[in-house]
């Protein structure tokens, strides 16, 4: 009998207060403890139940027939309820928590967020949480260029960018030259398919296709003017790094959206940076 699944078994023994489950009707089998407290009808000895079966803390295994927010091998978003210097617990729909061990985090995890996870049994059938959900996420996905997506955020690469969990079933990269903010572990993000490989992972781009968010990020600026008295020392002379670490966007998004503002007769540029013309 595997734990963490949900399985069909039988009805193999009742007591005043549980019935026993096995895979089948043999007594000596493996059983799992169903608990009447909260069941909506009765069961006889050799009926078939579909129920989730699970480990107690004191190691028994049980079953439930409402099934939880997370099975074994199926990428969940699970909230930490707590977190110690052991691991984390996590709330997975079940009375017991689901406890998420240290070593099996990738990341320092918080309190009261949620992080996606998969479900493994250890060497002694207990249920755990793990944050490795790279092998279990898949590259067959329903999206193609410039489709909207969401997805959670689960690994960082210095080298590549932010690993997103798209659909919590999808692989999805953005590369570390479309990144303009700061993305933590567990974030949701909102993005756009720039480029589908040809293995089926997606590259992903927070930001609009250029000549759509030309508009935003016009915008923007004028509102940073306002904010900053209508100065900002920046122009098409500044580094790339200035001014993704001021405005967090590409130097060339900087420049189209400089020229738009410009021909709109809203800004002004000097050697100094850009100021806004008071109208």
């Amino acid at each position: 009998m595997k734990s963490g699944i949900v399985q069909k078994l039988k009805v193999v023994d009742e007591h005043p207060k549980h019935y026993w489950l096995a895979e089948d009707s043999n007594r000596g089998r493996e059983r799992a403890r169903l608990h009447k407290g909260g069941l909506t009808k009765q069961f006889k000895i050799g009926d078939e139940i579909e129920a989730f079966i699970y480990t107690d803390k004191k190691g028994f295994l049980i079953a439930s027939m409402d099934v939880p927010q997370a099975n074994v091998k199926t990428v969940k978003k699970l909230r930490v309820k707590n977190s110690i210097s052991a691991g984390a617990f996590l709330d997975w729909g079940k009375d017991v928590d689901l406890f998420w061990p240290k070593n099996e985090q990738r990341y320092q995890v918080k309190e009261g967020k949620s992080y996606p996870v998969v479900l493994y049994t250890d060497r002694d059938g207990k249920l755990l949480a793990s944050g490795n959900i790279y092998p279990y996420l898949n590259s067959d996905s329903p999206y193609k260029v410039d489709d909207e997506v969401s997805g959670t955020v689960y690994d960082h690469s210095g080298n590549w960018g932010v690993f997103v969990a798209v659909d919590n079933k999808y692989f999805g990269l953005i590369p570390k030259s479309e990144i303009y903010q700061d993305i933590e572990y567990g974030d949701v993000v909102y993005a756009r398919v720039m480029r589908v490989r040809e293995d089926g992972k997606l590259d992903l781009a927070l930001r609009k296709r250029a000549h759509v968010q030309m508009t935003d990020d016009s915008q923007y600026i004028l509102d940073e003017l306002d904010s900053r008295n209508g100065f900002i020392n920046l122009n098409d002379k500044s580094s790339p790094e200035e001014i993704k670490r001021q405005l967090r966007m590409s130097k060339s998004a900087f420049k189209r959206a400089v020229g738009r503002l410009m021909k709109k007769g809203l800004i002004k540029t000097s050697s100094r940076g850009i100021k806004l013309i008071d109208k």
